[in-house]
């Protein structure tokens, strides 16, 4: 498990907080596919979060960006692409706009900042983004949905 101190979550607040405030006068809001279960706010500070715990498990500097979106050609931390679910058996989720990051590495973090990280494991982007994982599973939208089974374990 991977525990975030005081200082890392509070950096990683702040970015969530800034990526909100960005979405919000973007008119990003309102994009498909997102959980809304979970309140909008928590959800950007708990994907940072997760970031975070990457680079700090990876032994990576996480830059905490805020306004560099997927046409970028930078990663999340580093060159690699982190993804994030509260669910622990929760799959990996990749959407179209992920796409221009195809021959990046992927990873799944599971867990809430209270209750610990877990680096869950990775894809290849060119072998998530493949027919046999394209799937509307929770009606949210087609995606490519990753079960953990799919992943190169890290457990």
């Amino acid at each position: 498990m991977i525990f975030l101190d005081g200082n890392e979550l509070r950096r990683a607040g702040y970015v969530g907080v800034d990526r909100r405030v960005n979405a919000i006068i973007s008119d990003f809001s309102s994009a498909t596919g997102i959980d809304k279960s979970m309140d909008p706010w928590g959800r950007d500070i708990e994907s940072a979060c997760a970031e975070e715990a990457y680079g700090k498990h990876s032994d990576h500097y996480w830059d905490g960006s805020v306004g560099r979106f997927r046409s970028s050609p930078f990663g999340d931390v580093g060159d690699t692409e982190v993804r994030w679910t509260r669910y622990k058996n929760g799959a990996l989720i990749l959407r179209e706009k992920d796409i221009p990051h195809i021959d990046s590495w992927f990873y799944l973090v599971t867990g809430l900042s209270t209750d610990g990280y877990e680096v869950v494991g990775k894809i290849w982007g060119r072998d998530a983004m493949v027919e046999k994982h394209w799937k509307d599973p929770d009606g949210r939208g087609f995606c490519w949905w990753i079960e953990q089974e799919h992943l190169i374990l890290e457990r």
